[in-house]
Parts: C-alpha cells; sequence; structure tokens
C-alpha cells in the first residue's frame, strides 16, 4: 500500500510539472439534442502511480490542504478552454467546475474574479458545483463568500441532488439554478420503485422553483426516454459521451445541435 506522505510528494509534484489534467463531458438538453454544458473533470496519470481515480485524489487534496491550489489549477485551466472555444467560433456552452466546501473560505472569490477578468468569459456561463451530501459549515465567511461570487453573477448547482441530509436546506442557504439528480437515482428511474418517485418529485419541485435539472449518469435509451417524459431538462452521461481531452469534446462543439427524435439519434450525436 502507498504511503499517503508519498502520496502528499507526487501530487505536489503534479502540480509543479503540469501533470494534472481535465478532461470534459457534455451536458445536452434532453428534448432538442443541443449541448448546453461541460463538466470539467480532474485527472491525475502520474508515472509512478498510474490513474489515480478521482475518489482517491480529492480526499487526499482535502487532507493535505493541496486543495486549494489544485481546485485553482482547475479552474483557472477551465475558464481558459471556456474562453478558448468561444474565441474559435465554437459553440457556447456553460463550464461546470466541481468545488469543495474546504474552498468556499479559502481566496475562492479572489481566484474566480481574477480568472473571469483575466479570460474575459462571462460569469453567467461558469458554474460552481457543489456536493450536497457535505453540509456546508454556517459560518459568516462561507456565506459572504458565495454571496460574493453570486454578486459576480456566478452560478451554483448541487451535485448528487437527493443523497445527503440537508437537501432543502441547501436550497435555501445557496442561491442555486441547477440541480443535479444523483445517478443512483437515474439508475432506477425505469423501475416501478421509490427512484422514479424521487426523481419525478425532484423534477417537479425544480420546475417549481424555476431551476433547471441535469440528470446525472445516463447511460440507457430507455433512462433516457423516461427522464425526457418526466420533464428533465439536461441530461449527462456515457449514453451520449464519456469524459474527454479538450481536442475531442472540441468536435462535439463543431457540430450543430438538432432534435432528437429517440435515444439512438441522441447516441448518434456523440459518434
Amino acid at each position: 500500500m502507498i504511503h499517503a506522505v508519498h502520496m502528499e510528494t507526487r501530487l505536489r509534484r503534479a502540480l509543479d510539472l503540469g501533470q494534472l489534467e481535465l478532461h470534459y463531458q457534455p451536458q445536452v438538453g434532453l428534448s432538442d439534442g443541443a449541448m448546453t454544458a461541460v463538466e470539467a473533470l480532474l485527472r491525475w496519470n502520474d508515472p509512478v502511480l498510474g490513474s489515480v481515480p478521482p475518489e482517491q485524489l480529492i480526499p487526499l487534496a482535502e487532507e493535505t490542504g493541496l486543495i486549494h491550489a489544485v481546485g485553482a489549477w482547475v479552474i483557472e485551466t477551465a475558464a481558459a478552454q471556456a474562453r478558448a472555444w468561444r474565441d474559435a467560433g465554437l459553440h457556447p456552452v456553460r463550464m461546470c467546475v466541481n468545488v469543495s466546501p474546504m474552498q468556499l473560505n479559502t481566496g475562492l472569490v479572489e481566484t474566480v474574479s481574477r480568472v473571469l477578468q483575466r479570460t474575459g468569459l462571462p460569469a453567467s456561463a461558469f458554474e460552481l458545483e457543489l456536493t450536497e451530501g457535505v453540509m456546508l459549515p454556517r459560518d459568516r465567511e462561507t456565506g459572504a463568500a458565495i454571496q460574493a461570487l453570486r454578486a459576480l453573477g456566478v452560478e451554483f448547482a448541487i451535485d448528487d441532488f437527493g443523497t445527503g441530509h440537508a437537501t432543502f436546506e441547501y436550497l435555501k442557504l445557496l442561491p442555486v439554478s441547477t440541480l443535479k439528480l444523483a445517478g443512483s437515482f437515474v439508475r432506477g428511474v425505469c423501475d416501478k420503485g421509490y427512484d422514479v418517485a424521487i426523481v419525478a418529485a425532484c423534477i417537479s419541485l425544480a420546475r417549481t422553483l424555476g431551476l433547471r435539472v441535469v440528470a446525472e449518469g445516463v447511460e440507457t435509451v430507455e433512462q433516457f426516454e423516461r427522464l425526457r417524459k418526466l420533464g428533465c431538462h439536461d441530461y449527462q452521461g456515457y449514453f451520449i459521451a464519456r469524459p474527454m481531452p479538450a481536442a475531442a469534446l472540441e468536435k462535439l462543439l463543431t457540430r450543430k445541435p438538432r432534435a432528437v427524435r429517440s435515444g439512438r439519434a441522441q447516441l448518434a450525436l456523440a459518434r
């Protein structure tokens, strides 16, 4: 088993040598097939450790305090990529970036403000995703950071909505614009059990509140069709595309959106 100190050393080295990478996964409208956003996902392929999965990388960064440096790099890289796509005349999409609660009260506002100013990316085209399963600390500093980011025009999304203990509390505390339905519920959306009832209720709640709904982890035609009938706005998952490097995603951005008549037609969009 690799020692945590060694892992930390390797991660610091990866930051210094530029060995981290972002892959991007599209979010697509269920009704019209138009790509509306992309989620930036961190990847680390270390020469010694090999591919380090996100579920191992993120906790390591948080435990060692490197989450601030890693998070800043992700924000800067993602925003610069979104700006580059726009400058190339490609279809403009919202860039979505996952943020650890630890980042909220340690320079995040300054980082986002500086990056948006330098790149010229519209704040409304930048969305921060917060995992709903981790309760935000109710302190003034965190609240002030959230409000300052919203004042910049940055959007907020609740990731894995419905899996945590603070679902409705988050809707009260955060200036949310998007709810992302957890893949664990989406997998059972074609069954007649609790999952479809929960998904339907979440979509109805979001629409009542004027929020955008994104279904995560969509993998089949049946899931796609059921979500569309339930009124979900957008989706992402292996059914449309796996996370991919920027160059591969760029090819999708060059394609004109078209109406989706079936799940198979939607799948063809990504090929």
